[in-house]
């Protein structure tokens, strides 16, 4: 067998491991995109790198084919395994464009959730009342003094001790009140 009938069987052979492994038909001239409907979904991101992949394999097909010189088989072994490594990338992208659609579906999921939440919390606050705010505890309540009133009947109405209400107003119990006179009656 010549030299050159050696080379040509050698890339035919590598034509055929390339299509074999890509898992195209190296000799059926179908349309592929009229079989392969699911490609319709494909992410820019993909594309580009299957571009990118498809320029390098022309390039170095030219590189290696242009000048005429004889391919050794170390010169495809080479270019081979640069395309099985472009092809792990390849899928790897693909993973990956799986997965951000997923997340994307998940913040959508989630987005939806805390809005739903937050206009249940604006419909519940503007439902509900305010409770009525509470006495302040250094506030003191004052009596002011009415004529017939004395020390033991205005301690009973404020739920005091008649000791206790002098010691609150500093007086003595023994001291008589006048009308309009103001008297602390809580602590």
């Amino acid at each position: 067998m010549s030299e050159s009938d050696k080379t040509q069987k050698e890339e035919r052979d590598f034509f055929e491991d390339i299509s074999d492994e890509l898992e195209y038909p190296a000799e059926d001239k179908t349309d592929q995109r009229t079989s392969n409907s699911s490609d319709a979904g494909v992410s820019p991101g993909l594309l580009v790198a299957g571009c990118v992949g498809a320029v390098v394999l022309v390039a170095l097909i030219a590189f290696f084919f242009a000048g005429g010189s004889e391919v050794s088989k170390e010169d495809l072994t080479i270019l081979k395994q640069g395309l099985d490594r472009i092809e792990t990338r390849l899928g790897q992208l693909e993973g990956l464009d799986d997965r951000m659609n997923g997340l994307e579906k998940e913040v959508k999921r989630i987005r939806a959730s805390v809005k739903n939440a937050a206009s249940r919390i604006d419909r519940d606050q503007k439902t509900s009342t305010p409770p009525p705010p509470a006495p302040s505890p250094a506030a003191k309540q004052h009596y002011t003094v009415q004529a017939g009133d004395s020390l033991y009947s205005i301690a009973k109405r404020h739920g005091l001790t008649v000791d206790r209400l002098c010691e609150l107003n500093h007086m003595d119990p023994k001291k008589p009140i006048h009308p309009g006179q103001r008297l602390v009656v809580s602590p």
